[in-house]
């Protein structure tokens, strides 16, 4: 081979490292597979299927394993007579889901975060026409460049309703703190109140105490005419 070949070959395997490297840091796409499979599995999925950077000569054992898949299919092309069914399965699986998480968080479920928030209004905005026709017409005021396109209409969907609720509670716990500031100030004013009646109680029956003590004062005789 070649000196520019060569040079050509390295220059496109750095360009794979570096978009491999560039892939595994985008937080977006993990946060997405986290979705549906834990934390672990998205790691090793994503490093060593996804974006996997292995240069060598043998063949990968990915592509191995899908050259065997399509065989697979190939000799048993049955599979395929059920592919409708097997869709309306899983679009059945992804509303129940869906509909789970949007139940969850609106219970107050802390687990269900942006990415789960998400899939759920994503599944309602493209499987739902009313839904869809529904935010469609929520938007027309906004500015055209400021929204989103169909496929991340989820994600901008779940920030919106997720800044609601949260300022709701927010709102909410602010009236229950000034709630109880005002019933504390009502509290302390009572027994201030009380207390003034205490002590204007007690001067008064001590002031009675003395004069109880110090009986009726006598007059003094008058002289008698002779």
């Amino acid at each position: 081979m070649d000196k520019p070949s060569l040079r050509r070959i390295s220059e496109l395997l750095s360009c794979h490292q570096r978009f491999c490297e560039q892939q595994l840091a985008n937080t977006k796409t993990a946060r997405v597979l986290e979705t549906a499979f834990n934390g672990d599995f998205t790691e090793q999925y994503m490093k060593q299927l996804m974006f996997d950077y292995t240069p060598r000569e043998d063949v990968p054992w990915f592509d191995g394993s899908l050259a065997k898949l399509y065989d697979y299919f190939e000799e048993t092309p049955e599979v395929w007579a059920n592919a409708e069914e097997f869709m309306k399965t899983r679009l059945k699986l992804d509303e129940q889901k869906a509909s789970e998480y949007l139940r969850r968080f609106l219970s107050g479920d802390q687990s269900i975060k942006l990415p789960r928030l998400s899939f759920a209004l994503q599944h309602m905005y493209d499987s739902d026409p009313d839904f869809q026709c529904a935010v469609d017409r929520s938007l027309e005021d906004k500015d055209p460049a400021s929204l989103p396109v169909e496929d991340e209409m989820g994600e901008y969907l779940a920030q919106q309703l997720m800044d609601l609720v949260h300022g709701q509670h927010k709102e909410a716990a602010m009236s229950a703190n000034a709630a109880s500031q005002q019933a504390g100030s009502a509290a302390q004013q009572q027994s201030s109140n009380k207390a003034t009646e205490g002590a204007e109680q007690d001067a008064a029956a001590q002031q009675q105490e003395k004069q109880d003590i110090g009986g009726p004062q006598q007059q003094p005789d008058e002289p008698s005419s002779s």
